[in-house]
Formats: structure tokens, C-alpha cells, sequence
């Protein structure tokens, strides 16, 4: 079930009784009372309060009613029929045909908009509502307009629509309370018809619509008004432009102050996913980019796009799905001859390959890894095939595949990739080849002035300097069970039987591997990070492995 029927349809259908009309009339902030605009707008003006806030208090002289009255007839009617707002191409509408316009093109009038839709309500309870720093809640209003002890259907002849009898100077707070249904030519009869609209006669002396003339109040939480806003524009249908389908809606819909509303343009949504991802807002990218693949399902860039905003936000299971599905589409894309399109695809064939690749190491799948970085490098000749080498050494170290390991780091080095040599020093040291692992340490300190190689470079140092160039040297290397917890462990020892005593006794414990020294010796830098694409910058690279013990035993 949707979050609407549940948390707003279902509320409404407890309160329901037998032969009831529903009308409905949202609010975005729960706390305002059923005023009409017009009273906010002169109570406003009498308090000199901030124009849009629900008036401080709901209190009433005995003379409003007449400046109620008066600012109907002269500030809006009389007003707007001197500008010859009050035909739409045939007779002169009456005056509650007029206000009944003015009112849904924005004026502030004593009508009081309610709607038979109660989704067009939610719509408007799900705005947005920030005060002082607060995010508000919304409500949505039911009255019964079958409720006659509260409600009377106002069926009036034109010439009997006029001010005077709309907004009556004399009235009990017991009385019956209006209501009209529109339904005339004008300029905003579209926005009638679309809002199901029906007006409620506010009146002039107060209170507009007692508390006893209330159904029900159903709170909209301040939390639950974006999820709910997004089911009804991609559910139902509702949005600005659907309730507001004239010109001046138009123009209200791509004002400055007014949030984009939604549209069926896979491009839209894709370049505001690449826009987010550039300022780092990586859950809304997907999101934008989810848009984007809802409308074209078919579009590759998008899933590739999404894949690495996935993987930015450490959601790498979906990063993994999304490159999956941006190879399967690439490759049954058609390029029609176009060498230009082959090209493309051929670069985000490997770009999407190698960016799996990392995303698989680092969910620990090391084989999945070393398959994608040599899928990217089959892909494309690509100058920047070095990064690629690097990192499937670094996979097949963590599978201990050290020969392979060493030349992939071979190539690497071969195209300068900084680390290449510090991380191949490593292997080397797991190989029992300690001058070489120096050597590589050296080189690497020259060359790319990465100063955490003198903590391995002193080591080196110390352990050749204790077992010199004895043949009779073994070295054992885990992955597992070391001293430090969660390091990899080299062992040193100085003969075979050495090992053996280690190996026969069942319990592991340290104290048969005889006197010697462990060194903790700096672990290999990580991976270069994702491949970007579309004018978006690749994502950032996996962290490194925090050390290793290397013990020299005696």
C-alpha cells in the first residue's frame, strides 16, 4: 500500500459517516485555523503583523464586519471591474463570480477554498512549512456539507450575488454557513475544474467555521511531507502544474521561489544527478539519476553515473548492480558504423569494468575483482592502463598470488604509477626476497618522496643486517593470526625445523617459535578510485592496509 493510503486515506475513511459529502481544505502548517485571506489580510494590516503568518490573535471589533464589507466592495470588486477584470469575452460576471476568480488567481477574499478531492488537499498540506528555524506540520480539513445543522448550499439568482448578501453585517456564530460550487466562463475556470473546487462564505463576524462544523483534522507529519508529495505527483497526478493549468499558474509553477516540478525528461534528470554528484550530495544524485532510468530504462550513462554515486555513498551492492547493467547495455547498443560511438563505448566499457572491479575489492569478492580489471583492460587500449595493472596487483597480493602480483607491478611501474613500487616491496618481503623489498622502498622514497617507505626501508635494514645472506632462511607468510589483530603476518626463520616446531605445535602459541623480534612494518597504499564520465570526476580510491608484522625468529 502507498504511504497515502495508509497514513492519510485510511484516517479519513474512520471519520466517515453514512451519507456524508466530503469537502476537504489542506493547510501546510497544522496550527493555522480555517481563516479566509481576506480576514488574515486585514487583520494583518490593523496589527501591522508579517504578511503571510496566521494572525496572533482571532479577535474582532464590532466595526469589522463594516471594514470586512467595504474592503470587499471597494478594495477588490469595484476595483477590479474598473479595470475590466470582471468579463471573460461576454456579460459582467456578478460579484461572487468575480471574487470567486480573484480568489483562485490569488487574491485575498472571504471565500474559503475547500475542494471535493481530498488529494488535492494533501497536496496543498504537504507544502513545506519553515518557521523560525522549525519544520512545521500540515492538516487537511473535512467538513460534511450534508451536515445541514452546520451547512446550507447557497443557490443564489446573479443578481442576488452580490457583497452585501454574501457577507451579511449581522450574523450568529450558530448560523448556517454557506457554501457555492463555481461554475462559470473566466480565466480561472481551469483551475475550478481541476481542484474540484468548492467555497465555503467565510463569515465576517467570526468564527469562520466553528469548531462543531469540523468532521475531522488530519495532521500530515513534517517528516512524512516529501514521500507523501512525491506519491502524488508520480502516482496520482497531483502537482502544481496539474491544479494551476492557466498561464499565471504557469508562471507561479517557475517562479524564483518555487521548487522544479516534475517533469518526463530523462535528460533533465540525468544532469541534475551529474549536478548533485559534483557538489557531493550523492543520496540525492541517485535519486535524480533513479528518475532519469524510470523514464529510459535503456540509458547506460545513467545507470554508469548511478553506479558511481552508489558507490561514493558506500552503497556498493547497488554500485555492483548498476555496473552490470551499464555493461549489459553497452554492449547491445547499437553504434550504426559510427566509429565516434564505438570509441565511447569502448572507453565506458573498461571505465565500467574497472570501476566494478573496485567496487568488488572492496567487498572482499579479490576473483570478481581480477576478472573486471582484465575485462577493462581487453576493452581498450587505454593510456591510463596503468591504474588498472595496479590494482588487479593489489587484488591478487590479497589472493597471494605474489608472482602475478610482482607483474602487474612490473607494468604499473612501467607506467610510473606512484605506490607501485612501495606495494611490490611488500610482496617481495612476503617472498622471502628482503634486499629486492629494500631496493623497492628506496626507489619509491626517491622517486615519488613517499616518506612512510623509511619505516619498511629501516626494517629491511635491521633484517638483513641479523640473517645476511643465508640461504638456509624460510620465510612463512598469514593472513590470519597474527600478533596485532588484523594484520597479515611474514615470518623469518632461520631453518626448516624452525617451521616445523611452529607448525607441529596444535596450539600456535608463540613461545615454541623460540627468541626473535617482530617489526610492524607499513602495509601497501590502496587502489586508485572509480572512473567518472559526462564531465562528472571519478570517486575516491580504497584506503590502504593498516600494516603487517614481520617476525625474525632465532
Amino acid at each position: 500500500m502507498t504511504a497515502i493510503e495508509t497514513k492519510y486515506l485510511a484516517k479519513i475513511a474512520e471519520a466517515t459517516p453514512r451519507a456524508a459529502r466530503l469537502a476537504f481544505r489542506g493547510h501546510k502548517d497544522s496550527t493555522w485555523k480555517v481563516h479566509s485571506g481576506a480576514t488574515r489580510r486585514l487583520l494583518q494590516e490593523l496589527r501591522q503583523e508579517p504578511r503571510g503568518e496566521e494572525p496572533n490573535n482571532d479577535e474582532r471589533s464590532h466595526t469589522f464586519g463594516r471594514l470586512y464589507l467595504s474592503y470587499h466592495r471597494t478594495v477588490l470588486v469595484d476595483a477590479a471591474r474598473n479595470h475590466g477584470f470582471d468579463t471573460s469575452g461576454g456579460p459582467s460576471e456578478s460579484d461572487l463570480q468575480l471574487l470567486g476568480k480573484l480568489q483562485h488567481l490569488g487574491a485575498a477574499t472571504g471565500l474559503i477554498d475547500f475542494t471535493w478531492d481530498s488529494l488535492v488537499a494533501l497536496w496543498f498540506a504537504t507544502e513545506i512549512q519553515i518557521r523560525d528555524g522549525k519544520q512545521y506540520a500540515g492538516k487537511v480539513v473535512v467538513v460534511n456539507l450534508n451536515d445541514t445543522t452546520s451547512f446550507q448550499r447557497g443557490v443564489l439568482l446573479k443578481d442576488d450575488q452580490t457583497v452585501s448578501k454574501m457577507f451579511p453585517l449581522v450574523s450568529g456564530p450558530n448560523d448556517r454557513q454557506f457554501y457555492w460550487e463555481p461554475q462559470f466562463p473566466s480565466d480561472a475556470s481551469n483551475r475550478v475544474l481541476r481542484q474540484r473546487s468548492v467555497f465555503v462564505i467565510g463569515k465576517a463576524t467570526g468564527p469562520e467555521l466553528p469548531a462543531s462544523s469540523v468532521l475531522a483534522e488530519v495532521e500530515i507529519a513534517a517528516e512524512d511531507k516529501p514521500a507523501l508529495r512525491r506519491e502524488l505527483e508520480t502516482l496520482f497526478g497531483v502537482s502544481e502544474q496539474s491544479l494551476f493549468p492557466d498561464v499565471h499558474g504557469f508562471a507561479r509553477a517557475n517562479s524564483q521561489e518555487s521548487a522544479i516540478s516534475r517533469l518526463d525528461e530523462p535528460d533533465y534528470f540525468e544532469y541534475q544527478g551529474s549536478e548533485l554528484y559534483q557538489r557531493s550530495e550523492y543520496e540525492r544524485a541517485i535519486l535524480a539519476y533513479g528518475e532519469c532510468i524510470r523514464l529510459d530504462p535503456e540509458r547506460w550513462m545513467a545507470h554508469f553515473l548511478r553506479g558511481n554515486a552508489n558507490s561514493e555513498s558506500r552503497n556498493y551492492r547497488d554500485a555492483k548492480i548498476d555496473y552490470d547493467s551499464a555493461l549489459q547495455l553497452i554492449k547491445s547498443a547499437g553504434t550504426s558504423g559510427n566509429p565516434a560511438i564505438s570509441a565511447l563505448h569502448q572507453f565506458y566499457v573498461f571505465a565500467a569494468a574497472f570501476n566494478r572491479g573496485n567496487t568488488n575489492y572492496i567487498l572482499g569478492n579479490y576473483e570478481e575483482a581480477c576478472n573486471d580489471y582484465g575485462l577493462a583492460l581487453q576493452a581498450r587500449n587505454d593510456p591510463r592502463k596503468g591504474v588498472v595493472l595496479y590494482n588487479r596487483a593489489n587484488a591478487k597480493a590479497k589472493l597471494e598470488q605474489f608472482d602475478a602480483a610482482l607483474d602487474d607491478y612490473d607494468a604499473a611501474i612501467q607506467n610510473n604509477l606512484q605506490y607501485a613500487r612501495f606495494n611490490k616491496g611488500n610482496v617481495l618481503v612476503a617472498l622471502g626476497r628482503y634486499e629486492e623489498a629494500r631496493q623497492c622502498f628506496l626507489d619509491e622514497r626517491r622517486i615519488h618522496s613517499f616518506e612512510k617507505a623509511d619505516n619498511n626501508i629501516a626494517i629491511m635494514a635491521s633484517v638483513l643486517g641479523r640473517i645476511g645472506e643465508r640461504q638456509s632462511v624460510v620465510t612463512v607468510y598469514r593472513a590470519e593470526g597474527s600478533i596485532v589483530s588484523g594484520m597479515p603476518e611474514v615470518m623469518i626463520f632461520e631453518n626448516e625445523s624452525e617451521k616445523k616446531r611452529l607448525e607441529s605445535d596444535p596450539t600456535g602459541s608463540r613461545k615454541t617459535q623460540g627468541k626473535g623480534t617482530t617489526f610492524l612494518c607499513t602495509g601497501s597504499a590502496g587502489n586508485v578510485g572509480n572512473f567518472g564520465g559526462e564531465g562528472t570526476e571519478g570517486g575516491s580510491g580504497s584506503a590502504g592496509e593498516k600494516g603487517f608484522c614481520l617476525r625474525v625468529t632465532w
